[in-house]
């Protein structure tokens, strides 16, 4: 019983850290710009698209979240097709990351995109 316990709690512990640092900032996508596979200046920023995203306001105003730019993993096809098709139609997105996920310095990572 004790060890049931003890895994319940552990579980919990786990989850909650789990959307530790979650925020949430909605902006317009001002330019994108996709980094090469290969060919990088910085090697973190290989086969990562970056978003620049005009007035990024997060939720959380003690994110270290930069409120200019944010990285889409290349295998992400599905949240670069919605983010192209906002910067066509010049719609504002909201972008979900986490904190602890970061491309670079202070460069999140984007989860989700919301339009």
């Amino acid at each position: 019983m004790n060890r049931l316990i003890a895994m319940f709690f552990m579980l919990i512990l786990m989850s909650s850290t789990a959307f530790a640092g979650s925020v949430h900032g909605s902006g317009t996508v001002k330019k994108i710009y996709f980094h090469s596979l290969d060919s990088v200046i910085y090697d973190h920023w290989a086969g990562t698209l970056q978003l620049e995203i005009d007035s990024l306001s997060w939720n959380d105003a003690t994110t270290e979240c930069s409120t200019s730019s944010v990285g889409v993993r290349f295998k992400d096809t599905h949240i670069i097709s919605a983010v192209l098709a906002a910067k066509m139609a010049g719609s504002t997105i909201t972008v979900y990351a986490n904190e602890d996920l970061r491309v670079a310095g202070s460069y999140c990572y984007v989860r989700a995109v919301g339009l």
